[in-house]
C-alpha cells in the first residue's frame, strides 16, 4: 500500500510504499527493482542470468542473500529531493545535496507530521495511494 503526502502550503508532494523498493544486483552490478506481483519472477530471472538455468538451491540462496535489499523512498529534509536508499548498502546521505544527520532524511511512507523541506509547513496524515 502507498501513501502519498502533499503539503497543501507549496504543493510538494511525496509518494511512500510500506514494503519499500526490494531489488537484486544483476550481473553488471545495477540494482534491479522487483515489484509485487511479479517480484519472484523478476529475480529469478537475475538468478538465471548470474548462474545459468541449471543451479543448485544452495547457489541460489547464496545470491539471493548477497545481490538483494530493500531500498525505500526517503525525503531529505534539507532539499527536498526524493531518493531510493538501503541503509544497509548506500551511504547515508542525500544524493543530491550531500547532507546528512540523523534526522536529514525521513523515509517517504513516514512524512505524517512531518515539516515539508520546502516550505516548512506540517505535513497531515497522508492520503492512501496504490494498494498492490
Amino acid at each position: 500500500m502507498s501513501l502519498i503526502f502533499t503539503f497543501e502550503q507549496c504543493g510538494f508532494s511525496v509518494e511512500g510504499w510500506d514494503e519499500g523498493n526490494p531489488y537484486i544486483i544483476n550481473s553488471k552490478g545495477k540494482r534491479v527493482y522487483c515489484y509485487h506481483p511479479s517480484l519472484e519472477t523478476e529475480m529469478e530471472q537475475v538468478v538465471v542470468e548470474l548462474l545459468g538455468p541449471i543451479y543448485t538451491e544452495q547457489a541460489r540462496n547464496e545470491v539471493l542473500a548477497t545481490r538483494t535489499g530493500n531500498a525505500a523512498d526517503h525525503v531529505c529534509m534539507h532539499c527536498g529531493n526524493i531518493f531510493k536508499l538501503d541503509p544497509k548498502h548506500d551511504p547515508m546521505q542525500c544524493p543530491k545535496c550531500r547532507q546528512w544527520e540523523a534526522a536529514d532524511a525521513v523515509k517517504a511512507f513516514e512524512m505524517g507530521g512531518m515539516p515539508c523541506p520546502k516550505c516548512h509547513g506540517t505535513m497531515s496524515e497522508g492520503a492512501m495511494g496504490a494498494i498492490s
